[in-house]
């Protein structure tokens, strides 16, 4: 009868696993579809508005910080993206909830990320960050060329998330 109960339990895990190998796991996100729209502030004072700055282009919106080690270690990604996509219809805006506006300007600079960068230098408090609800970094999300969230998920998959934007 235990036998059973460890095999049963065993299978279920094993399903589950399946199902969220396949995608069937991610939530979808309540912004799917909806218009994205923020006002930011450059590292160097100048206003960046989404959609007004941005518009018939897919933007990336990488929600970061200089401090966070999750967010380092996309850093690399991040700069492929940029890379690859720099010369297309395509830019990247990285959100950060940095404090330290020295730590952050010099991580960016040693890093060469020459992508537009944003930070309120209120963390967590950030206007875009409340407004949608952003509860851990990184993360990124991908806007379409209409303004409309594409995914707010697209850190595994950007390039292909990128690509079907582009086609849209």
């Amino acid at each position: 009868m235990r036998m059973q109960k460890i095999l049963t339990l065993s299978l279920m895990l094993l399903l589950v696993a399946v199902i969220c190998a396949a995608g069937g796991c991610k939530k979808q996100s309540k912004y799917a579809g909806q218009d994205f729209s923020a006002d930011l502030t450059t590292l160097d004072g100048k206003t960046f508005s989404i959609p007004q700055d941005t518009k018939g282009k897919v933007v990336v919106v990488d929600f970061w910080a200089a401090w966070c080690p999750p967010c380092r270690k996309l850093v690399p990604h991040m700069k492929q993206i940029h890379e690859k996509y720099k010369d297309k219809d395509v830019v990247i805006v990285g959100i950060s909830l940095d404090a330290d506006k020295a730590k952050l300007q010099k991580f960016i600079a040693d890093e060469k990320m020459n992508w537009v960068q944003t930070c309120s230098w209120k963390k967590w408090e950030d206007p875009t960050v409340q407004k949608y609800g952003i509860d851990g970094i990184p993360a990124v999300w991908v806007i379409g060329k209409d303004g409309k969230v594409v995914s707010t998920d697209a850190a595994d998959a950007t390039s292909e998330i990128i690509d079907k934007a582009l086609k849209q």
